[in-house]
């Protein structure tokens, strides 16, 4: 596994805001396996469960970005701080894009939110 991103910082009031973590090039791999924590956090939306949510984008020329069909997204939505492991989630389809990226979209209960994230992936081949 190779960091994707460490101590990303996240910070939004209750319009949700998007982060995007750096691309990754697929190279001759078309699958990809990820482990995301969210460290800690305070005031994400529980009411709705959209507090923290994160998506797998693809692309091919690094300017256009789709979303990975069938990808599974992962949310966070408890309201109190304390780690969030997501285990391994294995993308189990074919990547043909050139690029992978995640995208976290943070969204606040009240006044603000905030969280503190690591992600780890890897690409390998699948047949």
């Amino acid at each position: 596994m190779s960091k994707l991103v460490e101590n990303f910082f996240l910070k939004c009031g209750t319009t949700p805001e998007t982060f995007l973590s750096p691309s990754v090039a697929m190279g001759d791999h078309n699958g990809a396996m990820f482990e995301v924590w969210l460290v800690s956090h305070t005031g994400l939306d529980t009411t709705t469960g959209e507090g923290l949510v994160g998506t797998l984008e693809a692309s091919n020329d690094g300017l256009y970005w789709t979303p990975v069909p069938t990808f599974p997204t992962f949310a966070a939505d408890d309201g109190t701080p304390q780690l969030h492991y997501l285990p391994v989630q294995d993308t189990d389809i074919v990547i043909p894009q050139a690029y992978i990226r995640l995208k976290f979209v943070i969204k606040a209960e009240s006044a603000a939110a905030t969280a503190l994230l690591h992600a780890d992936i890897r690409t390998y081949r699948a047949s």
